[in-house]
């Protein structure tokens, strides 16, 4: 070898290096095994083991593409500041650590590497000591002459690390003589001679077969100052180990513990590597009795099967699994095996021999996922495919024979290659094994198998999909795959919507089992998916599967279906559910709910009601959820009657009445003026200790408001608030128009606390203002307020132009008030204004005024509306003849919300004569007979309490041959049904 001129080594005093790791690593360990194992840190051991695991991941191709995209990421990139740290991290993966491949390899991996690397030039001398420590873990044979003129082209100086590094390497070769002429430099250079160097010469004594100078170097060390360390007989160890000296290693340790140099983890790591390499595996079991712990030694045991399995020693290989399946911890064994056959796949061994080593992985508990492996290698292969795939059914058969879960992914590879040769009777032969295996076939089996039958000329070169697999079915009838093949097409139909013919396959096979899962949830699909569902064909699906010998449960999917065509349109369902029902299936119970649920909504309360009479005729048992539906559509509408039948329901069912339910009883009865009920029901509630909803509270409020009772009204505001509730925008505004009717200081005040409360005020609220305003002729202040709605944004509207009307007609300016038409010429006042204006007109009996103002209403509200205004004007004033007058017009026609509000005016006046007067005068003309006029007239006896009236009425009607409406029907049923129930209250106080 070419030694190191003097200059060049006098520059290498100048470094102060790391010391160059020696052939036998072992300085690296976490603990020692004895003397200290007692006390060794747990965290150092299990960082030590993170390090360990992220090793068996490394092989040729990860690095390779590690290497790549390092490469990408530093592209046109200059090393002018050197190497990055990734650079050295890749180049020394290829060492030891890599025990997944074999050290050829990693010398071929290495090298490649390094040629990359050239090209970034410079490289630094910690890079070329890199690539020394590769070389000697690798044990590679090169030239220290040629690799120090290699340095010296490129410019970089060797360093003390580069001496050492090239000393290990001729040591590792048995090459003394060199080694030492290094020695007697770095000596002369007063460089630093450590243990780590005289373990290298140790190295080198025993590669050489010179035993007893290797030991002599001991006496050297001691000799020179240093006491012997676990490397220095590591090294010793290591040697006896190459010659299968066993006797001498138990000695040689005997004697570490009388010196008190206890063997460290690396120590045992490296007899049992050196012993394996060295083709003594039958000593691996008398060696591993000689570790004290294995626990500790678990990884090492771990890598040592990889890099025994990458030798080809199968024995060594066993030991080392035998050994590790008594330690814990077994989760990190889960992948072994399987890392295992894969190293044994990428080295090309036979199957038998892979088998062989799965059969004792399963014994030994390292199954899992090692037929994966196998498998994956078998269909990867690019040399003799028929041979391959035929190996891998094969594999599949065994996994079956010892219970292997086999997932259906693992056939795909042997389908897709049959299916691009044409092979049919091979896809055939897989698919009747997954089918042997209890599989599930999807949509990917069957369309290899089609491929196949395609390639193979059996189906067309059509995309026609059904009718390749109708041949196809032709050509396999008879086997057991025809019954699976028969659901996938009706699936694929079914899937599309295209009912129809889906049951032509389904009709074919009826005395087999068929697969029901699949297809209903095609049928699923198909209905969620089609933008006009074929009834008819969905319904004769249902009759099909219904026919089944199995007599399937199809109420589930019925009803699933059900809800999906309810999205659409609850008729469409409607259909279906009757056509099923015509057809002899049974929808069930849920399909029936479901469609009742769809028609509980306002716009379909009659269809509702009707179905609900429908589904009790068939004497179905309908769920409280309905009748609870039922209440909620109740109180939406303000029909105390239904919810009245829904609250009973409930009942009769044996369920307690909720807050909920009871709240929402509240809210029908309320919103119907049902007063008194609603406060029976509320007081009912609060004894038995029961949280009425805010809801239920605010409608009672606005109601008791309306009717005038504002000391009940404030006593259950007391009541809200207490319970933790806040009045909202909508009651306040209630409490502040009853305020403003008759206390016009509390209406300020409430205004006030409007907006302390944080709400803005609505052009609602100063309407509910002014109308106080307008009952004290005020309407300076009126304006007023329409400053203030100017200034917050807030545009007039026709009702509050209408309350500085009527604030004009109290103080008796009609005049005044005429005037606002030209001054707000798009807000004129509404027809109930210009009424109380005529009304003052006619009761002064100014015939000038009377006209203007009637001039004024045709303006706004039409002569037709005018004539009903004037004709309910003259009743009112008491004018008898000039309403009669006005009832002989041409083309009078009686408007059914003035004659109602007519009846409530006067009864309040407690002038019920005058309504009954007023009802001859209409009767004689024949204004009660239209559907609409009719209703009003009920409501009006209604308001009157007169229930004998409202019964003859109906009996006139029917007589002079009328059909009465719904609504008609459904007033008279309420007012009948509460003056029952007062009479019965009447009855039970007396």
């Amino acid at each position: 070898m070419m030694l190191l001129r003097g200059a060049t080594l006098r520059r290498l005093c100048a470094f102060s290096v790391r010391p160059f790791t020696t052939a036998v690593d072992v300085g690296s360990r976490p603990a020692e095994i004895e003397g200290v194992s007692a006390g060794r840190d747990s965290s150092e051991v299990t960082r030590y083991r993170s390090f360990r695991e992220s090793n068996r991941s490394r092989t040729r191709a990860r690095v390779e593409g590690q290497l790549h995209s390092f490469l990408r990421s530093r592209d046109n990139e200059p090393w002018s500041q050197g190497p990055p740290r990734e650079a050295y991290w890749l180049l020394r993966s290829c060492g030891s650590d890599m025990i997944l491949e074999t050290m050829a390899t990693r010398m071929e991996l290495a090298n490649s590497m390094w040629e990359e690397f050239q090209k970034r030039a410079p490289l630094s001398v910690g890079m070329y000591n890199t690539l020394l420590q590769v070389y000697l873990q690798n044990e590679h044979r090169f030239d220290p002459a040629h690799f120090l003129e290699e340095m010296e082209k490129a410019g970089v100086l060797p360093n003390q690390g580069t001496l050492v590094g090239i000393l290990s390497c001729c040591c590792n070769e048995g090459d003394i003589e060199g080694a030492t002429k290094i020695l007697d430099q770095m000596r002369s250079l007063d460089m630093e001679i450590n243990e780590n160097i005289y373990a290298s010469l140790i190295t080198g004594h025993c590669r050489r077969g010179d035993m007893e100078n290797g030991e002599g170097m001991l006496k050297v060390m001691q000799e020179n100052g240093l006491c012997p360390t676990a490397t220095s007989y590591a090294a010793l160890l290591c040697g006896h180990a190459d010659r299968g000296d066993m006797d001498r290693v138990e000695q040689l340790l005997e004697e570490m513990r009388e010196r008190r140099v206890f063997p460290s983890v690396g120590v045992y790591a490296s007899l049992l590597d050196r012993l394996s390499l060295s083709g003594h595996s039958d000593l691996l079991p008398r060696a591993l009795d000689l570790v004290p712990d294995k626990q500790l030694v678990y990884n090492d045991l771990y890598d040592l099967a990889c890099k025994c399995t990458v030798r080809r020693d199968n024995k060594g290989t066993l030991i080392m699994l035998r050994c590790l399946a008594t330690l814990v911890p077994r989760t990190t064994n889960m992948q072994l095996g399987a890392i295992l056959i894969r190293a044994m796949a990428s080295q090309g061994r036979m199957l038998s021999e892979m088998m062989v080593m799965v059969a004792e992985l399963q014994g030994l508990g390292f199954g899992n996922h090692v037929y994966e492996e196998i498998l994956h290698s078998l269909h990867t292969r690019h040399d003799d495919r028929d041979q391959a795939m035929a190996d891998a059914l094969s594999v599949l058969q065994d996994m079956l024979r010892h219970g292997v879960i086999v997932k259906e992914h693992y056939f795909y590879p042997n389908l897709a290659y049959y299916a691009e040769k044409g092979d049919l009777e091979g896809a055939v032969e897989g698919v009747a094994l997954m089918k042997e295996a209890g599989l599930k076939l999807r949509r990917m089996s069957f369309r290899y198998l089609l491929q196949a039958s395609r390639e193979g000329g059996v189906a067309s070169e059509s995309d026609d999909f059904v009718g390749d697999m109708d041949r196809l079915l032709a050509h396999i009838k008879g086997t057991p795959l025809m019954l699976s093949l028969v659901n996938e097409v009706s699936v694929f139909l079914l899937d599309r919507g295209m009912f129809a013919r889906a049951v032509e396959r389904l009709t074919s096979v009826t005395s087999e089992p068929i697969d029901l899962g699949p297809i209903l949830k095609a049928i699923k699909n198909g209905v969620n998916h089609s933008k006009v569902v074929d009834i008819p064909g969905l319904v004769s699906v249902y009759v099909a599967l219904h026919s089944l010998p199995s007599n399937p449960d199809l109420s589930r999917s019925v009803a699933i279906t059900t809800s999906i065509l309810v999205q659409t349109s609850p008729d469409l369902a409607k259909q279906f559910i009757e056509e099923l029902s015509g057809n002899g299936v049974d929808p069930g119970e849920h399909a029936y709910h479901t469609l009742l649920h769809s028609y509980a909504t306002p716009d379909t309360v009659k269809e509702f009601h009707a179905m609900m009479k429908c589904l009790q005729s068939r004497g179905l048992v309908l769920r409280p959820s309905i009748h609870k539906q039922m209440l909620e559509l109740a109180a939406d509408l303000g029909d105390p009657v239904r919810a009245g039948q829904a609250v009973s329901a409930i009942r009769r069912s044996g369920q307690r009445l909720s807050a909920t339910a009871f709240s929402r009883y509240i809210v029908a009865n309320a919103k119907s003026r049902r007063i008194g009920t609603a406060l029976e029901l509320y007081e009912r509630m609060r004894s038995h200790d029961l949280r009425p909803s805010y809801e239920a509270m605010n409608h009672l409020m606005v109601e008791l408001l309306r009717w005038g009772d504002v000391h009940g009204a404030e006593n259950m505001r007391r009541d809200l608030e207490e319970m933790g509730y806040f009045p909202g925008l909508v009651l306040r505004n209630a409490f502040l128009g009853a305020y403003s009717r008759r206390d016009m200081s509390k209406a300020l005040q409430e205004f006030e606390a409007l907006k302390t409360a944080g709400f803005k005020p609505t052009a609602y609220s100063y309407n509910e203002l002014m109308t106080g305003y307008s009952l004290h002729g005020d309407t300076e202040s009126i304006r007023n307020l329409f400053d203030e709605l100017q200034r917050e944004g807030i545009p007039l509207d026709r009702s509050l132009v209408s309350r500085l009307f009527d604030a004009y007609v109290a103080k008796g300016d009609i005049d005044g008030g005429l005037s606002l038409v030209e001054e707000f010429p798009s807000l004129p006042p509404h027809s109930s204004s210009l009424m109380a204006a005529m009304q003052l007109s006619l009761e002064a009996g100014d015939e000038e005024m009377v006209g203007r103002v009637r001039t004024k209403m045709n303006e706004v509200s039409g002569e037709k509306n005018t004539n009903n205004m004037m004709f309910f004007g003259h009743l009112r004033a008491g004018q008898v003849t000039q309403a009669n007058k006005i009832l002989e017009t041409e083309g009078f026609s009686l408007n059914s919300r003035d004659l109602v509000t007519f009846a409530v005016d006067l009864k309040r006046k407690r002038k019920r004569g005058e309504v009954y007067a007023a009802l001859e005068l209409l009767r004689d003309k024949g204004h009660h007979l239209g559907d609409t006029t009719s209703v009003a007239w009920l409501r009006v006896y209604d308001i009157l309490g007169d229930i004998e009236s409202a019964l003859a009425l109906k009996e006139e009607l029917t007589s002079a041959g009328h059909t009465l409406s719904d609504d008609f029907l459904s007033r008279l049923e309420s007012i009948t049904t509460r003056s029952h129930s007062q009479t019965g209250a009447r009855e039970r106080q007396l």
